[in-house]
C-alpha cells in the first residue's frame, strides 16, 4: 500500500501500511488502521466534507443504525471508532478502529466458588443429627438433652447453631450478531440457549441451574452477552417457588 510521503497532494484516503488483524480467544478481532489525505490547499471547511465522504464511517449504536465502513484487509471487521486529525498543510490523519467477530457465539465460562452459612436445622443429615437435639424457642439449635451421654462425633457440634454450604455460580459471556432476546431471570435452566450452545458445567444428581442475571453491550453491530447462573444444592431449586425453563 501506499504510504504518504512530504510532497504528496493525495486528495483520497490512503490506508498506511504496517497493518494488523488480531483474533481474540474469545471469538472476537481487533484492527487498527491509519488513513491519511493529504488536502492540499483547500479550505478547512473543505477539508472537512473530504473526511466526512472520504474516511471510514463509525457505526451507529443502535439496532436501526448502519455498520462501519469494513477493514480494507478484512470485511469481517467494520470501524466502530475513530479518531480525526488537522496537521499542517491540511494534512488530515484517522486512527480507525475496526471489531468483528471470527468465530460468532463463542462461549466462555468463569466459574465462582464460595461459601456461606446456613442454620443447622437445613443440613441434609439433620434428622440423623437431631435425635437428642435441643431447640430454642426460634427454632436454633442450642445443643443435646444430655451431653455426657452424647455421642463423641456429635459432642463436636454442640452448641453450633449455622454451617457452612457451597456456592457454585457460573458467568457465560459470548458474542452474537443480532441483538439478543432479554431472556426471563430467576428461572430454574440447564442449557444456554441461544445458538444451541453446549450445557453448563454437570453438577451433582439433585442439582441444577438458576439464571440470575442478564447483561449485554453493543459494539459496533455486535452485541457481547454475560449471563449468570447460580447453582443449587443437592435438593435443586424448589419448582414451587422458581418457574423450570
Amino acid at each position: 500500500m501506499a504510504r504518504l510521503y512530504q510532497g504528496d497532494v493525495l486528495t483520497v484516503a490512503v490506508a498506511q501500511p504496517d497493518r494488523s488483524v488480531t483474533e481474540n480467544a474469545d471469538g472476537t478481532m481487533e484492527g487498527m488502521v491509519t488513513w491519511i489525505i493529504d488536502a492540499g490547499s483547500v479550505s478547512p471547511k473543505e477539508a472537512s466534507e473530504l473526511v466526512s465522504s472520504l474516511l471510514p464511517a463509525v457505526g451507529g449504536a443502535c439496532s436501526q443504525c448502519s455498520p462501519g465502513s469494513p477493514h480494507p484487509d478484512d470485511k469481517r471487521l467494520e470501524c466502530y471508532e475513530r479518531t480525526v486529525s488537522y496537521d499542517e498543510g491540511n494534512v488530515i490523519y484517522c486512527e480507525a478502529k475496526y471489531f468483528g467477530l471470527w468465530e460468532p457465539s463463542r462461549v466462555l465460562l468463569e466459574y465462582k466458588g464460595s461459601v456461606s452459612s446456613a442454620p443447622i436445622t437445613k443440613h441434609p443429615n439433620w434428622a440423623e443429627i437431631s435425635t437428642n437435639a435441643v431447640l430454642d424457642p426460634i427454632g436454633l439449635f442450642i445443643g443435646f438433652d444430655n451431653f455426657e451421654e452424647t455421642d463423641g462425633d456429635y459432642r463436636n457440634i454442640y452448641g453450633t447453631s449455622d454451617y457452612l454450604v457451597a456456592n457454585t455460580s457460573i458467568t457465560a459471556t459470548y458474542w452474537m450478531e443480532t441483538q439478543p432476546l432479554a431472556k426471563t431471570v430467576g428461572v430454574i435452566t440447564s442449557l444456554i440457549n441461544d445458538a444451541g450452545f453446549d450445557l453448563l458445567p454437570s453438577l451433582p444428581d439433585g442439582s441444577d441451574y438458576l439464571l440470575a442475571n442478564q447483561t449485554y453491550r453493543q459494539v459496533g453491530s455486535f452485541y457481547q452477552v454475560s449471563e449468570e447462573y447460580i447453582a443449587s444444592g443437592s435438593e435443586g431449586w424448589s419448582s414451587i417457588i422458581y418457574t423450570r425453563q
